[in-house]
């Protein structure tokens, strides 16, 4: 009886011992995936700060370009102005205003060109 005892205790030692050794092994590995995600949260994190930046930088450039671009329509309205256009329309596109502007310099040149001729 008491050899039956031992026999089983040793078998159940023996099954607790797989047990423990197959939960150390499922440790070891979830602890392997918790580090590989960590550095992958750490590298997506330093990601997204970087694009953040991108961003940021992206939009103070809009935003300079903005300026730029308003300060320019501004100085053709002034230029029109200078030159006794009627208000010059922006809404009809870059390009029509100057051609517009090019337009009224060739044609305040030829005038005062014949000016000077006619003061001759």
């Amino acid at each position: 009886e008491f050899r039956l005892k031992r026999e089983e205790s040793e078998s159940r030692v023996q099954g607790l011992t797989q047990q423990l050794d197959s939960q150390v092994e499922i440790h070891r590995e979830l602890s392997h995936r918790a580090k590989r995600f960590e550095t992958e949260a750490r590298d997506m994190e330093l990601k997204l700060r970087s694009a953040e930046g991108e961003l940021a930088a992206g939009d103070v450039l809009r935003n300079g370009f903005k300026f730029d671009k308003e300060q320019y329509l501004r100085g053709l309205q002034k230029m029109g102005e200078v030159m006794k256009m009627d208000r010059i329309s922006l809404d009809l596109g870059l390009d029509m205003t100057l051609d517009s502007l090019v337009a009224r310099a060739e044609q305040l040149v030829k005038l005062e060109a014949d000016a000077l001729a006619d003061r001759s």
